[in-house]
């Protein structure tokens, strides 16, 4: 296979057995779960793989053994492929009979939405036709979370050791050997905490998911809107520090929606966001929900410097399940400090001010939620979910829930 396939392709391989007279329905692997395009390696027998197209037309194509076939561009999205249950084929006007076929199916996941032209076969269109809820605040992510972190994880990681205390007392009231889907996991800090969970963790971030997968944990490259995992297969799933960067109600709710999904009946959903209220001892003043976070980034980690700012329409108001959002998101770039609680917070201000030469801002996007909204995103989930922990930690909102069915 050419290296650069399996640059592109290897972050994650399916192997199926398929017995004379087998076959699979025709299908399109989910758009927003992979990217393009796929690989697939047919061994041990020949086949025929039947292209269909939402229009009517049919295309077959004979597949010999040890041959790979690349599904790009609309073979990739726009038509659906199968393979028909029967025994045999017909190749030129001759009858093979099916033997013992071996296929490996080479595959990238995908951490953000899918945004292709073939509406009819992508599931990201079908959630949201008009894309006027998921769709929206996208770039602003894109530019403002996703790259934030892709330029400034390794210097991020170093300031993030210790864990927030009730989502380790959340990790050790798992029992031992149970799945647990850490979703935005960062460095891993709380994937790692035991060694007896099966922990599989997945960041927008490819650096933090590299980080994960060098201490040892099973991780990949996903977003937590649409995350790769199969529905129904974990005891426990974690979202930390995660849905705080999602910037609109809609797109916050399919987030909870997808971690829901991945529960089985009796599995525990963690949640940990940030606060618009901030406790005592926090440094932090924050003037609305929808803020800008400057980070200040020099030469040395050591020097890393981390201020907070608000971005907020003057005519914002807080609400309780956070709905309202400024009408004009143009006006988050128009960022202004918040006010210094501390000499330290007065230093650092003065330094951004100063725009030492050396040094560069990169500013990630939050949303901080007021007390109750997740609880209101987990009753709308469509989920049957029983809350069983719900506090302030740390100038975090924390909550628990069971899925029950």
């Amino acid at each position: 296979i050419p290296n650069l396939l399996l640059i592109r392709c290897a972050a994650q391989i399916t192997l199926n057995v398929y017995r004379p007279g087998q076959g699979i329905a025709p299908h399109v692997d989910t758009h927003s779960a992979f990217e393009d395009p796929l690989i697939s390696l047919s061994l041990m027998s020949d086949t025929i793989m039947d292209f269909r197209h939402p229009d009517g037309q049919e295309v077959s194509v004979f597949l010999p053994r040890r041959s790979l076939a690349v599904l790009s561009g609309a073979s990739r999205y726009g038509w659906t492929h199968g393979i028909r249950e029967r025994k045999s084929d017909v190749v030129d006007g001759e009858i093979r009979p099916r033997g013992t076929r071996v296929s490996l199916t080479l595959r990238k996941t995908r951490c953000r939405p899918c945004h292709c032209d073939f509406k009819e076969l992508c599931d990201t269109w079908q959630a949201d036709p008009q894309s006027s809820g998921l769709m929206l605040g996208r770039n602003l992510e894109e530019k403002h979370v996703w790259e934030f972190y892709d330029n400034i994880h390794s210097q991020f990681s170093n300031t993030r050791h210790t864990p927030w205390p009730k989502v380790v007392d959340f990790v050790n009231s798992l029992p031992s050997y149970c799945t647990v889907a850490d979703c935005g996991a960062g460095n891993g800090r709380y994937s790692t905490q035991r060694d007896d969970l099966m922990c599989f963790a997945s960041d927008t971030c490819f650096g933090f998911a590299k980080e994960c997968r060098d201490k040892g944990v099973l991780s990949c490259q996903a977003d937590v809107l649409t995350p790769p995992l199969r529905k129904g297969a974990f005891d426990a799933v974690m979202c930390i520090a995660v849905l705080h960067h999602i910037s609109t109600y809609e797109r916050r709710l399919q987030a909870v929606k997808s971690l829901c999904s991945l529960l089985n009946a009796g599995g525990r959903l963690c949640l940990h966001a940030w606060a618009c209220k901030q406790s005592s001892e926090s440094r932090r003043v924050f003037q609305g929900q929808d803020v800008m976070v400057p980070w200040v980034s020099r030469a040395t980690n050591s020097d890393s410097m981390s201020l907070d700012v608000t971005a907020k329409d003057p005519k914002e108001k807080p609400s309780k399940n956070g709905q309202e959002m400024s009408s004009n998101r143009a006006e988050m770039m128009n960022t202004h400090h918040s006010e210094p609680k501390t000499n330290t917070d007065e230093k650092k201000r003065n330094y951004w001010q100063r725009g030492d030469p050396s040094s560069a801002i990169h500013r990630r996007f939050c949303h901080l939620f007021v007390e109750g909204e997740l609880e209101d995103l987990i009753s709308k989930s469509g989920f049957k979910m029983q809350l069983q922990e719900s506090c302030f930690d740390h100038s975090n909102w924390h909550v628990v829930a069971m899925k029950l069915e």
